[in-house]
């Protein structure tokens, strides 16, 4: 007689849960490069960051759940509201690299567009951050799906963070010719993660495929960033608009890109999809 009503309250407390889960480990990620001191000299950005990747995963566990997304559409999706969050948080959109100068095209930064999307918003961020998510709580698919209020609210909240984000100063702008080219990349990568999810509902819901490599890549991930966002917190330097640690920076960096080479050479040669 209770079983009913006990799997629907459990089932609604899953989505949430993995939604709290995933933005627990994008703020790891965010202080191994700021450092817990950070914590301290900005005392409002822990809050500004956890409303942005609340709202981010909100509204992607929502389509993963609504579309059944599978690792290649969730990278693709996350590249498209990569593109807005990079422009409009951090600036770096359309900050000109201080290297590699030929990547700075028409008012957009290349080389931390295909850097940053690639390997940390879609692959860590989004794609292997569910993967982990999922490994420690895994999803019931029957968890309730949001209506057009909880999209609202969700919309909002990112759209406010955004603009709270556009309020400091230190931010980066871009020129009318790059808010042209991005407008014209979130057009492509929206209207392209459109095209690849429309068709999802009929399939089938996929079944979640544990794999040690992926373990250790996460384990690690999160070692590494846990040691550099405690101990590595005496070199700051700006960044664009952030406070971020030298060292630990280069650390997260070259970690981000060599694993991130090295998960997507696996998941090429395997043929296997990482589960999310």
């Amino acid at each position: 007689m209770w079983e009913g009503p006990l799997k629907q309250k459990n089932s609604k407390f899953n989505g949430w849960k993995i939604i709290l889960y995933c933005t627990g480990f994008n703020l790891l990620f965010e202080y191994a490069v700021r450092g817990i001191n950070n914590l301290l000299v900005i005392p409002l950005l822990p809050i500004l960051l956890f409303s942005t990747y609340f709202a981010y995963f909100t509204i992607f566990e929502d389509l993963i759940v609504r579309y059944r997304l599978r690792d290649h559409q969730a990278m693709l999706l996350g590249f498209f509201i990569g593109i807005i969050i990079m422009a409009f948080t951090g600036g770096q959109l359309f900050n000109p690299p201080t290297n590699l100068q030929f990547l700075y095209i028409f008012g957009i930064n290349y080389r931390d567009l295909l850097f940053v999307n690639i390997f940390w918003w879609s692959l860590f961020q989004t794609v292997l951050t569910f993967y982990l998510v999922n490994r420690i709580s895994p999803r019931d698919w029957d968890h309730p799906q949001m209506g057009k209020g909880g999209w609202t609210l969700a919309l909002l909240l990112l759209g406010l963070s955004l603009l709270i984000f556009q309020l400091n100063p230190h931010v980066p702008r871009g020129s009318l010719v790059g808010y042209i080219s991005m407008a014209i990349l979130v057009g492509v990568f929206g209207y392209l993660s459109y095209r690849s999810i429309k068709n999802n509902l009929e399939q089938e819901i996929p079944k979640f495929e544990p794999s040690k490599f992926y373990d250790i890549i996460m384990i690690s991930t999160i070692v590494v960033s846990a040691f550099c966002a405690i101990f590595l917190i005496q070199d700051p330097t700006m960044f664009g608009a952030s406070t971020v640690n030298r060292l630990a920076s280069l650390i997260i960096i070259f970690l981000g890109l060599i694993l991130g080479i090295v998960v997507i050479l696996y998941r090429i040669i395997s043929k296997q999809p990482i589960s999310i």
